[in-house]
């Protein structure tokens, strides 16, 4: 029996999902999306979820899931051996890794001579085994913890001039909207009165609203009542709001890759903690921007005291200089550092 291999260049192991969102996806199409040969790419998720809106992006790409039916992940060991199963005529140059449920057990297990694996993380809370470590959240890592969990002989890409922006992004003098995104996985459940305070304060100030609704939102019903006013306009379980993020004058959402949207777009903007890895230093995102954060919501005075004044000074506020406005080339200096192609 002959067995043909095939030359694929990369294959990216992530997943997402409800309790994953879809951070890890963004950012790893943002990176296939450099590649000239899209061919020569496979993408390995966990499970088929049937999503048009996902599909259709991921179109181009060849797509294969570890498991079906009611199978699912159950530990590293043995996604690792169903991941070498199903990619052993496979002869990839590199194996790309963004899912936090894996570390060194899985990486050595999948591990080939030709095979350079990178992964992609923001918490480097585990042992890693891999040729090079991309983390653009953090500049400098305590010595000690860099020592404990990566190896030695590891290139560590670290710091804000790797981020994955979009091409697509466009610094656009004619800003509109206040924008409203919490991710792709948030519960709306007991924000209405905030949705209804912000509606209020952009009213008065006759400033057009765009509240975005995530693929895997939950309990925005409300939603629909407010979607009558000509000034607001809902973007339900859009896949791509690029259009949108160029044109927004102050944004109000979740401390994800946001921070590195907004920075880039030099958009004054309000950050919520919504998950654990959304931790950040208030003086890191002092330099990016003009930028204010959140634990929660509770400080509903000042919160809103705040948005007032952002959307009514903002073209003044957005002419203050800020030391180190994210650029985007981040995914031109991975490539400079890493020879993907």
């Amino acid at each position: 029996m002959v067995t043909f291999k095939e030359n694929i260049n990369v294959v990216f192991r992530l997943n997402f999902g409800i309790n994953v969102g879809l951070g890890h996806l963004y950012r790893c199409l943002k990176i296939a999306k450099t590649f000239k040969n899209k061919k020569r790419i496979v993408f390995v998720f966990d499970k088929n979820f049937n999503l048009k809106s996902i599909d259709s992006v991921l179109k181009e790409y060849k797509i294969i899931f570890l498991y079906k039916g009611s199978e699912k992940f159950i530990n590293q060991s043995n996604d690792a051996i169903r991941f070498n199963d199903i990619t052993k005529n496979f002869r990839q140059k590199f194996t790309i890794v963004d899912d936090y449920r894996l570390s060194n057990i899985w990486h050595k297990k999948v591990k080939k001579e030709n095979n350079k694996i990178i992964v992609i993380d923001d918490l480097l809370n585990r042992k890693m085994f891999c040729d090079f470590y991309i983390n653009y959240k953090y500049e400098k890592f305590n010595k000690n913890r860099i020592k404990k969990y990566l190896p030695k002989k590891c290139i560590k890409l670290l710091g804000p001039k790797y981020n994955t922006l979009d091409n697509n992004l466009f610094k656009n003098k004619k800003k509109e909207y206040v924008m409203v995104n919490f991710g792709n996985s948030f519960d709306y459940k007991n924000f209405e009165i905030h949705i209804n305070r912000i509606i209020n304060i952009c009213l008065q100030n006759k400033t057009k609203l765009v509240i975005c609704v995530g693929i895997f939102s939950k309990n925005y019903k409300f939603l629909d009542k407010v979607s009558k006013y000509k000034f607001i306009k809902i973007l339900y379980k859009k896949f791509q709001i690029e259009y949108y993020l160029n044109k927004t004058k102050v944004f109000v959402g979740s401390a994800g890759s946001s921070i590195y949207e907004m920075s880039y777009l030099n958009t004054p903007s309000i950050f919520l903690k919504i998950a654990k890895n959304q931790t950040n230093n208030q003086l890191d995102l002092n330099s990016w921007g003009k930028f204010f954060y959140f634990n929660n919501i509770k400080n509903e005075k000042y919160f809103f005291e705040l948005l007032q004044v952002l959307i009514k000074y903002n073209s003044r506020i957005r002419r203050i200089k800020n030391k180190n406005l994210i650029k985007k080339n981040g995914i031109k200096n991975i490539f400079s550092k890493i020879n993907l192609e």
